[in-house]
């Protein structure tokens, strides 16, 4: 029902069957029909138990295209299969390419969701509000959260640009793909349980365009 792929998200799928997973304590959702892989953030959207979605579908048919959207975590095109591993409160995804290398490998704690209280909370330490920017400009995030961050996005003028699953939490922002002047930076960090957060929206001047000084000419008579 959440897919970045070829056919999309089901919004009717999403309706029907999300809220009984998240009320009925679902935690893990493994499907395919598309083809690629996506594993998704644990995500929820009104009840109190996030679900984490896989989407597996790289078995050997022809690939598709896959993108990303806020509840990715990670998504591939690739030939694919994934094994799992459980013990105790933790079950071990393994997505494994045709070469036999783990590409995506992911811990689902029931646990540590379970214990998890609060927030994340998230904000952009650089660059700083206002500052000029031109060519490849580093962006970086602080993110913090009372059990475990799962991820945090970086949206510019409110698009999804990157996405980052590791701290320290760095973007590579390349600025000359959009017009000189302001732009809205922003981040938004995603936990364990479901939850959000975002550092609000920083404005920042992209300036890749230089002005020539004018040439000053003399005339002798």
């Amino acid at each position: 029902s959440y897919s970045s792929g070829f056919h999309g998200s089901d919004v009717q799928l999403q309706q029907a069957f999300g809220p009984i997973f998240e009320q009925r304590g679902v935690q893990l959702v493994i499907n395919g029909h598309e083809h690629n892989y996506e594993r998704l953030v644990p995500w929820r959207e009104t009840g109190p138990q996030a679900v984490t979605y896989v989407v597996t579908g790289g078995g050997g048919a022809e690939l598709r295209p896959v993108g990303q959207q806020a509840f990715t975590a990670v998504s591939h095109s690739v030939h694919h299969y994934v094994r799992a591993t459980v013990s105790g409160c933790q079950l071990t995804l393994q997505a494994v390419n045709a070469s036999g290398a783990v590409f995506d490998s992911y811990v689902l704690d029931r646990c540590a969701q379970a214990n998890d209280a609060a927030p994340p909370t998230v904000s952009i330490t650089q660059p700083t509000a206002g500052a000029d920017v031109a060519g490849t400009t580093l962006i970086r995030a602080q993110a913090t959260d009372d059990v475990r961050v799962e991820k945090v996005d970086l949206l510019i003028n409110g698009d999804l640009a990157q996405i980052d699953t590791q701290a320290p939490y760095e973007f590579s922002w390349d600025t000359t793909r959009l017009a000189d002047g302001a732009q809205v930076i922003e981040v938004r960090a995603y936990d364990i349980a479901g939850k959000r957060a975002s550092s609000g929206m920083r404005t920042v001047n992209v300036k890749n365009t230089t002005t020539a000084a004018p040439e000053i000419v003399l005339y002798a008579s």
